[in-house]
Parts: C-alpha cells; sequence; structure tokens
C-alpha cells in the first residue's frame, strides 16, 4: 500500500472461477476503461489476468487543479482471496515554498529530489514500512535526460526527471508484506534573490509522480503471485484508437504541457517493462541469496512462454511451466498440464490448441 487510494464506484468485474482443474490455469483480458473521457466510453489498455481476479476503476479525468489535471490512471486488481493487488495509483503532484504560500488544494506540501525520496515519503505511512531495494535502469534513465535542465546565475532554475523500480516492506493487520512499485517522477527547483532586500531568498520546488503501479502481497506469497504480476505487466498494451483520441485531445493544450506529456508518454510506453523486469530480478536474486527459492521455482516463476495466437499482435505471453495452452472461442486463455482437458468438456465453450513460438 505506497499510499492510500480511493477508488472509482465503478461495477466490479467478477470472471468466474479461474482454475478449470487444479493444474489448469484459465487466463482472461481485462479492459482497463475511460468511461467519461469522449462521447462514449473507450478501452485505454488491456492486458491478461487469471479469470477469477477482481478488477476496479479505470481512466479519471480532472479538470481542475494545478498539480493533477488531466486524465489518469485509477485501477486495482485483485486476487479471489484478497491477498495480491495490482494498483495503478493516480499521478501526485507537490509544491513547496520558502514563502509558505497556501498550497492548491490538488497539491501535495512537500519537496523531493528524486522517485527514491517521494517513495520512502509515501511508505512511512504504513506500518512499519521501509524500502529493501531500489533499482534503475540506464537505459531509461538515458532516455529521461531529456527533460534534464539547469540555469545558472539569478535565478538559479534546475528540472529533472527520475523513474524507479522499489521493494518495499510494510504490516498490515499484522501480515507482513512485500510490493514492488514502478514510477516516474519529475522535478523541479528555483532559487532567486531577487527580493529587493527584504527576507532570506525565495526558493520555490515542485514535480510530481506518474505512471505509479504496484504489485503486492504478502511476503510469504509474494513469488505465488509473481507469474501473476508478470503475466500483467508483459501482456499489459495501450489502446491505439484511445491514444489517438489523446493525442488530439492534448494538442488543445499549451506547447510547453504538450511536449512533456508527449515525451512522459513515449518513454511510459517504451520502458515500463525494463524497469519492471530490472526489478523483479533483483528480487529473484535477493531470494536466490537466501536459498528461499530453488533454481527450478525460480525458473518457474519467472518464465514466460510466447504463443501464436489470435491478438493484435499475433501472440500472447502465458506463463510457463504448462504443458498446453488453447485460446477459447470468448479471447480468454487457458494453461494446463491435463492431458485430458477438453475446453467444450471442462468449461462449456470450444477452443483451439496454441503453439508455442520458436
Amino acid at each position: 500500500m505506497l499510499y492510500r487510494l480511493t477508488l472509482l464506484c465503478l461495477p466490479i468485474i467478477v470472471l468466474g472461477n479461474a482454475f478449470a482443474k487444479d493444474n489448469s490455469l484459465h487466463i482472461q483480458r481485462v479492459s482497463l476503461m475511460d468511461p467519461t473521457g469522449f462521447e462514449k466510453p473507450m478501452e485505454s489498455a488491456s492486458s491478461l489476468l487469471p479469470a477469477d481476479w477482481k478488477t476496479e476503476g479505470g481512466i479519471i479525468w480532472r479538470i481542475q487543479g494545478e498539480c493533477s489535471r488531466g486524465y489518469m490512471l485509477q485501477w486495482q486488481a485483485t486476487s479471489p482471496d484478497g491477498a495480491a493487488t495490482i494498483t495503478m495509483y493516480p499521478n501526485v503532484g507537490w509544491r513547496a515554498s520558502s514563502m509558505q504560500a497556501p498550497l492548491p488544494q490538488d497539491c501535495m506540501a512537500g519537496s523531493f529530489g528524486s522517485a527514491e525520496e517521494f517513495a520512502t515519503a509515501m511508505i512511512q505511512g504504513a506500518e512499519n514500512g521501509r524500502i529493501v531495494d531500489v533499482q534503475r535502469n540506464p537505459n531509461v534513465q538515458q532516455q529521461l535526460s531529456i527533460f534534464n535542465y539547469e540555469q545558472p546565475g539569478d535565478p538559479y532554475m534546475k528540472s529533472w526527471a527520475d523513474a524507479a523500480s522499489i521493494t518495499t516492506e510494510y504490516t498490515v493487520n499484522g501480515t507482513a508484506f512485500q510490493s514492488v512499485v514502478n514510477l516516474y517522477t519529475m522535478h523541479s527547483y528555483m532559487k532567486s534573490g531577487h527580493t529587493y532586500g527584504v527576507g532570506e531568498p525565495l526558493e520555490m520546488a515542485y514535480g510530481g509522480a506518474f505512471a505509479t503501479t504496484e504489485f503486492a502481497a504478502p511476503k510469504s506469497r509474494f513469488s505465488e503471485f509473481m507469474p501473476i504480476f508478470l503475466l500483467f505487466e508483459n501482456n499489459y498494451q495501450v489502446n491505439p484508437e484511445w491514444q489517438a483520441r489523446i493525442n488530439k485531445a492534448n494538442r488543445k493544450m499549451a506547447k510547453d504541457n504538450l511536449e512533456t506529456a508527449r515525451k512522459i508518454g513515449e518513454i511510459n510506453a517504451s520502458t515500463s517493462r525494463e524497469i519492471s523486469a530490472m526489478n523483479m530480478d533483483s528480487w529473484r536474486k535477493r531470494q536466490a541469496s537466501e536459498d528461499r527459492l530453488s533454481r527450478e521455482r525460480t525458473e518457474m516463476i519467472f518464465g514466460q512462454e510466447t504463443y501464436a495466437a489470435d491478438t493484435p499482435t499475433g501472440q500472447i505471453e502465458l506463463p510457463f511451466g504448462y504443458e498446453r495452452a488453447f485460446q477459447l472461442q470468448d479471447g480468454s486463455f487457458v494453461v494446463t498440464n491435463d492431458q485430458f482437458f477438453e475446453p467444450s468438456k471442462d468449461l462449456g465453450q470450444p477452443g483451439k490448441a496454441l503453439n508455442a513460438l520458436p
């Protein structure tokens, strides 16, 4: 629980029992909807999850405000037993000033110099909350360098961006939890001595956190849910039709804001998997070093098998370790080790066997 989330009052989608048999996993396509952004509801993105996970929320639009205006995701998926969650948080903006000026209602008071500093402040609100690992991808940092700017002199101004994948631990109702949080942050700082000889130099800082996604589960069961987290992450796709409408809407924004939004969008789309994969690999290495998982178990957790399928990309990534895979008539998927599994008999609908790509 990185920070408190108030979800939209949208319908909860219950997609049935994920397990067709004890050694079979029923996987469903899930839609992340934009219910109000345009003349009719549109799918903003999609991914895959077990069919019995519940999803709630979608795109929200904040028309007013100074720190968190525009569209953003406020969405959550929850395992059937409520133990594990995938949460996509709305954007958060912050401000700080030496003049102690009143803050806009949608702004958080604070000044953070990195993604890690922001996450540290947020996790401190949880019982026994702490950060146990921080990973940054050099390729991502290089792409974010386009936001770096420094103007010496008076006033002095500096801006920069950061991205990190952060492992946290905290306690909920006596249970130890662990999470992996991926986020981007933007930062600006200004200092001016032009106060006409009255008072101290003026200092101002502001910034925001974007595209924050958290994968959380009880610490003792985190490895159990890792294949599901990777399934969601590896199959996450933005709807190009929705993105085109967003791009059109963005043209109405101020030029500077449009360019910043465009660059953030491009970087987020191209690097989110790199950030997540980097942190997931760090988690795997820590578990292996503590002899908590066998080599075979880690391969099972982190492996993904790519199959040819009837999807927009012509393929799909499904959890590793199953001998058979099927795509059902409703577009969902089943992976199984049951040699006698038949979609029509076991699930009541036809399906076709999938072939793994070389």
